[in-house]
């Protein structure tokens, strides 16, 4: 015996049961030693969820980007030449008459149909209205939700996840069930690029895009209801969704694999929320304040939200 009363075989048992383990790096199989890495990497903002809701949000996060690049690569358009395979022998026809090109001053062909009417009334479009947000606002400035529900819980730049440098291109708001279907507003002007209905393997789930002015496009994404269409002009402050988790289909792979619409759980519910931008400024005035736009970093068009949410903690 040993000290006060504890055996040899018990202190074996107890070091064997705390001894790390390798599992294949999946949601349901976190080794002891990368939960505590994950828990301890620093995440401040995750202090209130598990080991595994926090790697359920970083394995999503990490399956986003490259979701989205996929989804909006334009289609190759079939080619406009006629074909006149020739049976063998026939006799060869006349090659047709070739028609005239179009004119180059033939307007492009549009990329989004045109603008629908905006649906108000019942738990739709525009039935809540966020007033602070500005009226009439052009550029992503403010919070797409209302402050009091305002929580983030992973800032835009790089995370570490298996000792490797992740890129998240947004910034997570809420990550609790509290914030399941609590409103998302526009934060400006804009039409609807894209509604897009979570799909089989997705891990954005749900999601918006905005075309604003100026070059600005913002996403938001995991909702639980869309209350807009693809071509529909939206203003700033209206309800366009709700919180919510869909998508997750890269953290759980293995148990998702077939479904349609793959979820996280209800207390992550949360809004990933991103700006892009496309135009040469480094900055915007917007009400006397001056917010920079910092090109190239992550490798993206996207830029830190935090500066345009009046988040004091940004990463750098």
């Amino acid at each position: 015996m040993l000290g006060v009363g504890i055996s040899v075989p018990v202190i074996a048992y107890c070091e064997s049961f705390l001894k790390a383990i390798s599992f294949p790096k999946t949601f349901d199989d976190l080794s002891f030693t990368e939960r505590v890495e994950v828990k301890t990497e620093g995440y401040e903002p995750f202090a209130d969820l598990s080991a595994y809701d926090i790697f359920t949000i970083l394995e999503t996060d990490a399956g986003i980007p490259d979701e989205i690049a996929a989804d909006e690569t334009p289609t190759t358009m079939p080619s406009d030449t006629p074909t006149n395979p020739q049976q063998p022998g026939t006799t060869p026809t006349a090659p047709p008459t070739p028609t005239t090109p179009p004119s180059p001053s033939q307007p492009p062909r549009p990329s989004l149909p045109p603008s629908q009417p905006a649906p108000t009334g019942g738990n739709g479009y525009c039935s809540i209205k966020n007033s602070e947000i500005q009226d009439n606002q052009q550029n992503p400035v403010g919070k797409p939700v209302y402050e009091r529900d305002y929580k983030f819980c992973s800032r835009y730049g790089y995370r570490k996840i298996y000792g490797k440098n992740d890129p998240h291109h947004g910034f997570d708001i809420g990550c609790t069930e509290a914030n399941y279907q609590n409103p998302v507003f526009a934060i400006a002007n804009g039409v609807v690029e894209r509604a897009h209905k979570c799909s089989k393997g997705s891990s954005a789930g749900n999601y918006i895009l905005i075309n604003h002015k100026n070059g600005f496009k913002t996403y938001y994404m995991h909702l639980d209801k869309m209350f807009v269409t693809q071509g529909q002009q939206v203003s700033a402050g209206c309800k366009i969704g709700e919180i919510g988790y869909t998508g997750g289909a890269k953290a759980n792979q293995a148990a998702f694999a077939n479904e349609m619409c793959p979820k996280m759980r209800q207390s992550i519910s949360h809004l990933h929320y991103e700006i892009h931008y496309t135009g040469n400024q480094t900055s915007i005035t917007q009400n006397g304040q001056t917010f920079p736009i910092r090109h190239g970093f992550l490798g993206k068009s996207s830029i830190d939200p935090s500066y345009f949410m009046g988040v004091p903690q940004h990463m750098q």
